[in-house]
């Protein structure tokens, strides 16, 4: 737009040449004449190629080739503008009275060089013959009453750039354009009036569409702030504006923006500022009121869409560092770190630990390299695979794909939540370390979302230190440390029942233990201590305290191999009124093993620990279930005699069948395991 001043004080000139000199002086001395003024009005070299042509009526006619024009003398060698052909039309009669109305003015194959030096000084700022914007002026002259153009009144009915180039560059900020292609029609009724801009442009090798209406056009020639109406349309980008523009200090503009963009990535990258490879980042839709300025971009009561997300608030986007820096302030519908995270199915499918195990898919945290951003946000919802949670305040800093997240507000499951996570995707191989705690969480939820585990249920208190590296969900499984303490609360164990176990012992025991859908095992507290070592949790303080049984022991979790291998010492109460109060037990105090899959585990009595103390063991079968331990072919002469030998070879046979039933593919369930077991009874007698 700048460069459309230069022209028309171009335009002057040329015609001030041909009103000053009679008509019938040859063409080279007009062009002499012309080139001579443009020294003494701007201080620039104007140079003509020869060919030049002039008509007189009915309207004054110039057809010039290979015209340019240098920068002013105290900027670099170079030149502002050249051109192919520069053909214009002016009408007679206005002009002898110092108007100029242009009927047609072309230009073929400009190039326009525009430039920005360190000082701040641009090159078609044509105020002063030395062509910088900081030269003195009279104190005493408002700047408002002279434009430096000496113009009377001007109007454009049909002004055509075919097939121009225009490069810019600000040493500034160092912002570099180049649009080529350029093909533009314009109008101006009068020089107070607005200037109507359409056409196209190559930039970056798409397509551009471009509508502007700047004006009123002589506050722009003044380096006033300009009213300025303005639609880019590409297959990248459509962007439509309306407010105020202004050059006087470098680019800026202010008002109101609509921006609507099919792909972030694939946008930044056109505009030669490319996102690192990643997930995500593809829809993309804001409307604000707009500050640009100093290569800092203010958004107001914003809106904005990213991925299908929506946002309101403030934000600010820095473009003079390596990496955008987006500072915002915004109220989120949902976070959806699915869309970021490789190896989740965008329709939501979860890439957690199921029958095949954890994922392996390549786990990359590298989107988080695009840029730096420092956001407080206040979320309805933020999705995580299939962990939802829900109403959220957190602030986030990334700085060089590094994430931290400081949850200041969690809702999570029924419960609350607080801590830091930390993602680093800085290097080819990610690391995430979380400090968290939460209260009240709805336990049976929480875990089948986040590790398809429904064994339990309550309300948990979580208190966790962990961190894990690795470049998959199985890796960082594999390397995950830590501590994690546990406290469940007014829950149940799904699936079994201890104290129907344990009270059918002597009924029950042929056909084993299995879990069941309609069973469970109430309690007033499930508690567990955790220390993690690449995945693997060792627990030595279980204890639960229930209404019918009261249970301790430890053991281990084996996360990379989602293995079990637990050994409890279930006591039963005698009553409901025991819960809360002394320990009144009564029952046969069996310790029962759970070892398998933690999707399906194996549980059943731990018969070689019963045997440490075999007699005792035989007194109370008998004593709790009527049993006849002869009818087991238990032996229970020799063991109710405590028979040494027996009873060591008797142990050894009952781990040895133990072992051999676990391991066997077709075992018959937990009742095949004890049949062999009671078999291997009988075989010692």
């Amino acid at each position: 737009m700048r460069a459309l001043r230069y022209l028309l004080i171009f335009i002057v000139i040329l015609v001030a040449a041909v009103v000053a000199i009679p008509f019938v002086v040859p063409p080279d001395v007009i062009a002499s004449q012309v080139v001579q003024l443009t020294k003494n009005k701007t201080g620039r070299d104007l140079t003509l190629g020869g060919d030049i042509s002039f008509s007189v009526y009915p309207d004054i006619g110039v057809s010039l080739n290979d015209v340019s024009l240098s920068n002013p003398p105290d900027m670099p060698n170079g030149v502002m503008l050249t051109t192919g052909k520069m053909r214009l039309s002016l009408q007679l009669m206005p002009l002898l009275k110092g108007d100029v109305k242009i009927k047609t003015f072309e230009l073929v194959d400009p190039r326009v060089n525009l430039l920005t030096d360190v000082n701040g000084k641009s090159n078609w700022d044509f105020s002063a013959p030395g062509g910088g914007r900081d030269q003195p002026s009279d104190p005493g002259a408002d700047p408002a009453a002279d434009d430096g153009s000496g113009l009377g009144e001007i109007s454009l009915d049909d002004v055509r750039i075919v097939n121009g180039v225009v490069r810019y560059l600000d040493e500034t900020v160092g912002t570099a354009f180049e649009g080529t292609d350029l093909n533009v029609v314009l109008s101006l009724p009068s020089a107070d009036s607005n200037l109507n801009v359409s056409g196209s442009m190559t930039w970056q090798g798409e397509t551009v569409e471009l509508t502007t209406v700047l004006g009123p056009i002589d506050q722009f020639n003044r380096n006033k702030t300009t009213n300025l109406q303005f639609q880019a349309k590409s297959v990248h980008l459509t962007t439509t504006f309306n407010g105020i523009v202004s050059l006087a200090n470098g680019f800026a503009l202010d008002g109101d923006i609509d921006t609507q963009s099919p792909s972030l990535r694939k946008l930044m990258a056109w505009t030669g500022k490319p996102l690192a490879p990643g997930q995500g980042l593809v829809d993309f839709s804001a409307t604000a009121k707009v500050k640009i300025s100093g290569g800092e971009i203010f958004l107001n009561d914003a809106k904005i869409g990213l991925d299908g997300m929506r946002a309101q608030g403030n934000a600010t986007v820095n473009t003079n560092g390596t990496r955008p820096l987006i500072t915002a302030s915004l109220g989120v519908d949902q976070i959806d770190l699915n869309k970021y995270l490789s190896g989740t199915e965008p329709t939501g499918k979860s890439s957690k630990p199921n029958a095949a195990g954890w994922s392996s898919a390549p786990l990359d945290l590298s989107g988080l390299r695009a840029v730096d951003a420092d956001l407080r946000l206040a979320a309805s919802r933020i999705l995580y695979d299939k962990v939802a949670m829900g109403n959220s305040q957190l602030s986030v800093t990334m700085k060089g794909g590094q994430l931290q997240a400081n949850l200041e507000k969690l809702s999570l499951y029924d419960g609350a939540a607080a801590g830091t996570l930390s993602l680093d995707g800085s290097s080819n191989t990610p690391s995430i370390a979380a400090n968290f705690s939460t209260q009240s969480v709805a336990a049976l939820q929480l875990l089948r979302d986040f590790a398809d585990f429904d064994w339990i249920e309550g309300t948990t208190k979580v208190t966790a230190n962990l961190t894990a590296v690795g470049g998959s969900q199985k890796q960082l499984v594999q390397n995950l440390n830590g501590t994690v303490q546990v406290l469940f609360e007014d829950g149940a164990i799904r699936g079994i029942n201890i104290a129907q176990m344990m009270r059918g012992l002597g009924t029950n025991i042929l056909s084993g233990w299995s879990r069941s859908e309609t069973q469970k095992t109430d309690f007033a507290s499930l508690s567990a201590n955790y220390k993690v070592t690449n995945g693997v949790a060792v627990n030595t303080d279980l204890r639960m305290l229930g209404p019918l049984v009261r249970l301790s022991g430890g053991g281990v979790v084996h996360m990379p191999n989602q293995w079990l291998d637990y050994k409890v010492d279930p006591k039963l109460v005698a009553s409901l009124q025991g819960q809360g109060g002394a320990a009144d037990l009564a029952g046969f105090n069996v310790p029962i093993i759970i070892k398998g899959p933690w999707s399906n585990p194996k549980i059943y009595p731990d018969i070689a620990g019963i045997l440490d103390n075999p007699a005792e063991a035989l007194k109370k079968l008998k004593a709790i279930g009527n049993i006849d331990p002869g009818k087991l072919g238990l032996g229970a002469d020799q063991l109710l005699s405590g028979g040494g030998d027996v009873i060591e070879n008797l142990g050894e046979n009952v781990q040895q069948t133990i072992q051999d039933t676990l391991n066997s593919d077709d075992n018959g369930g937990v009742g095949g395991l004890l049949d062999n077991v009671l078999q291997g009874l009988g075989n010692n007698n």
